[in-house]
C-alpha cells in the first residue's frame, strides 16, 4: 500500500470516529433534554398534598395526567391555561354545597369555601341595610350549616299607656303600728308614645322610643302607716311591737297537747308561726292576754284559734275579725 491510501484509509478512520461521536453526543443530549425538561410539582387538593413527576407543560394537562377531574365550580390556581415550570404548586379547592334560607325559600348552590358576603351574592341573595344574617359576613363559610337571613322591617306605631302611680307612706300617731290605712286612692296617669317597631321575618324584635307625651298626670295612692306602740284595755297599759287584724275562730278540748307540748287553757291560742312565732304574748281584743302555743291546719297567715273552754263557747265566738297585739 503506498502513502496515498493510506492516507485516504487514515481520513475515513477520522470521518468514522467523528460521526459516531456525533452520533452519542446527541443521544446523549437528547437523553439530557428529555430529563431536563421532567418538572418536580406539588398539587393540593383540599389541604392534601401530593408531589408529582410531571412533563406536561400546562395545569390542565398536568392534572388530566393524573386522573384530577373538576367540578363545574371546582377552584384552580393557577388557572388550567398557566405554565407549569419545576417547583411549582397547584391548588385545586373542591366545590361542596351550601344553604341559604331568606325569603321562605331555600336556597342550594354549588360553591367553593368562601366568604358569607361572596355566598350570599353567589346566591343572589341581597341584604337591606338592617337585615340580619346567622354568620358574620367575613366568616368564612364551609357548608356545614346553612347561611340565614332575616328581612328586617320597621313601623312606626302610636299608643296610649298607663302610667303606674306611686305610692306614698306617711306615719300617723292615731293607729297602732302595724296597722295601716288607706286616705287617698291612686290614680295610674297616661301618656301616648311614639315608637319604631322592628320585625324580622314579621316576628316583632324590639323597639325604640321616638316622643312620649303625657295626657293625664298620676295621682299618688297615700297611705297612713300607724306609729303607735301603746294601748290600754280593761283599765291595763301595755306596750306592744305589732299590731294587725286577723280572722278569729275558736277550739276546745280534743285531747291532745299543743304543738309547743303544754296543755290547751284558756289563754292558748293556736296561730301560724310564720305570722306570729310561737311562744310570743299577746292580747286578743275581745279575748284577752293570750300566748301562742299551738299550730293547726287550717291555721294559715293572718287566722287564729282562740282555746274556750266548752263547744257551746266556741259556737258563741264564731268566725270574725278582731285586732290582735303582739306584745313580744
Amino acid at each position: 500500500m503506498n502513502s496515498e491510501a493510506a492516507c485516504r484509509q487514515l481520513s475515513h478512520s477520522w470521518v468514522r470516529l467523528a460521526v459516531i461521536l456525533l452520533t452519542a453526543l446527541l443521544f446523549l443530549s437528547s437523553f439530557a433534554v428529555y430529563f431536563l425538561l421532567e418538572k418536580n410539582i406539588e398539587i393540593i387538593i383540599d389541604g392534601e398534598s401530593r408531589q408529582v413527576l410531571t412533563r406536561s407543560s400546562s395545569v390542565e394537562k398536568v392534572l388530566a395526567a393524573e386522573g384530577i377531574t373538576l367540578g363545574a365550580n371546582d377552584k384552580v390556581l393557577p388557572a388550567l391555561g398557566g405554565r407549569v415550570l419545576n417547583g411549582a404548586t397547584i391548588q385545586v379547592t373542591r366545590a361542596v354545597e351550601m344553604t341559604v334560607r331568606a325569603d321562605g325559600e331555600e336556597i342550594t348552590i354549588s360553591h367553593v369555601p368562601a366568604t358569607t358576603e361572596e355566598i350570599l351574592a353567589a346566591a343572589n341573595v341581597t341584604l337591606g341595610e338592617k337585615d340580619l344574617v346567622n354568620m358574620e359576613l367575613d366568616a368564612m363559610v364551609t357548608g356545614e350549616e346553612p347561611i340565614e337571613v332575616s328581612r328586617v322591617t320597621t313601623k312606626v306605631a302610636s299608643f296610649i299607656q298607663p302610667i303606674d302611680y306611686q305610692v306614698e307612706r306617711i306615719p300617723d300617731d292615731t293607729l297602732e303600728k302595724g296597722i295601716s290605712k288607706v286616705i287617698a286612692k291612686g290614680r295610674d296617669g297616661k301618656e301616648q308614645l311614639t315608637v319604631e317597631v322592628s320585625y324580622a321575618d314579621g316576628e316583632e324584635i324590639g323597639r325604640v322610643e321616638l316622643a312620649s307625651a303625657v295626657l293625664e298626670e298620676p295621682e299618688n295612692q297615700v297611705i297612713a302607716m300607724g306609729t303607735l306602740t301603746q294601748a290600754s284595755r280593761g283599765g291595763r297599759a301595755f306596750e306592744f311591737n305589732e299590731a294587725m287584724v286577723v280572722e278569729a275562730t275558736a277550739y276546745t278540748y280534743t285531747g291532745n297537747r299543743t304543738a309547743t307540748g303544754t296543755n290547751p287553757k284558756v289563754g292558748t291560742i293556736a296561730v301560724d308561726p310564720r305570722v306570729i312565732p310561737l311562744g310570743s304574748r299577746v292580747y286578743v281584743e275581745g279575748y284577752g292576754f293570750a300566748t301562742a302555743e299551738d299550730t293547726g291546719g287550717a291555721i294559715k297567715g293572718k287566722i287564729i284559734d282562740v282555746f274556750l273552754e266548752t263547744e257551746h263557747a266556741c259556737r258563741s265566738w264564731g268566725r270574725k275579725q278582731v285586732k290582735i297585739y303582739v306584745l313580744d
